[in-house]
């Protein structure tokens, strides 16, 4: 028994497989093994193949074993079944038999701000964890804290009794006093799996891993938006400023009066109770 690839999969074991005539019709199990690489290579197809062994007398020509399996100069030819080794750096749970869902919630903005905009994500699980498991737990990190960081919680722990009940995960986006532009940053999850010591690390839940395979590292990419530009770009609310309809539109050093009026585009996000702007003059004289 041979593989066509050993960087995809190899023959665990047995090497070779041997029928009698009082096995022949026993099932003989071939393990295959699934190997890992830090590369997105993508899902590659390889071959586990059966080569039929013949045997022969020293000084004479070889012949076939069993006759029933070759003729003369045929020879019995090799048989092959195509299996697929799943990528595991992939963006896809491929090869698992459970994943990670990540949704926004319904009544969350899609985007941070500099101002310190929150976006809340919602988890579960594609399917209840397996029964050796206890725990499914992923722990939650930015890619750039200078933009955006997690607030709460730094881990999801699902078990069997809650991992198709929405986890939710808060993220706000950080301030800077530069003209940068808004930024693009990713939240990502990251399986954590246990293992003995002195030996491979292994998933505590095998539904989502396989021997080398590593549930891959899934990420939400967000924007946080720039607080320094001259718009309000990136918030679903603003401060709006017009000028009262009977005021004066300039001030005199006689102690001329104008009346500017304040509202707010929306109504409040029901996280706050109130929204404050402080009033000062660039030029007190």
């Amino acid at each position: 028994v041979f593989t066509s690839d050993a960087t995809e999969g190899v023959v665990m074991y047995p090497s070779s497989v041997i029928f009698t005539h009082q096995n022949w019709n026993i099932s003989q199990p071939v393990f295959i093994k699934g190997m890992y690489d830090d590369q997105i290579d993508g899902d590659k197809a390889y071959n586990i193949s059966f080569s039929y062994v013949t045997e022969g007398t020293p000084g004479a020509q070889k012949k076939s074993n069993d006759p029933s399996f070759s003729r003369y100069h045929f020879k019995y030819p090799i048989q092959s079944v195509e299996l697929i080794n799943y990528d595991s750096m992939s963006n896809t749970a491929n090869g698992t038999s459970n994943g990670l869902v990540v949704v926004l919630a319904p009544d969350s903005l899609d985007y941070t701000t500099e101002a310190g905009g929150v976006v809340e994500l919602l988890l579960t699980l594609q399917a209840q964890p397996n029964w050796l498991a206890e725990t499914v737990v992923f722990n939650v990190f930015t890619s750039d804290a200078t933009e955006g960081v997690v607030m709460y919680p730094s881990s999801v722990i699902f078990t069997h009794q809650n991992w198709n009940i929405s986890q939710p995960v808060f993220i706000k986006g950080m301030y800077d006093d530069q003209i940068d532009g808004d930024k693009a940053y990713n939240i990502s999850f990251s399986y954590v799996t246990e293992g003995t010591p002195g030996a491979q690390k292994k998933s505590n839940d095998p539904s989502f891993s396989r021997y080398h395979f590593k549930y891959p590292i899934q990420s939400v990419e967000l924007i946080n938006y720039d607080s320094m530009s001259n718009t309000a770009n990136g918030t679903s609310n603003g401060l709006v400023v017009v000028l009262a309809p009977d005021s004066l539109d300039y001030t005199t050093e006689a102690g001329g009066v104008v009346e500017l009026l304040l509202t707010l585009q929306a109504q409040p996000n029901w996280l706050a109770e109130t929204v404050v702007f402080n009033v000062f003059t660039s030029d007190a004289t």
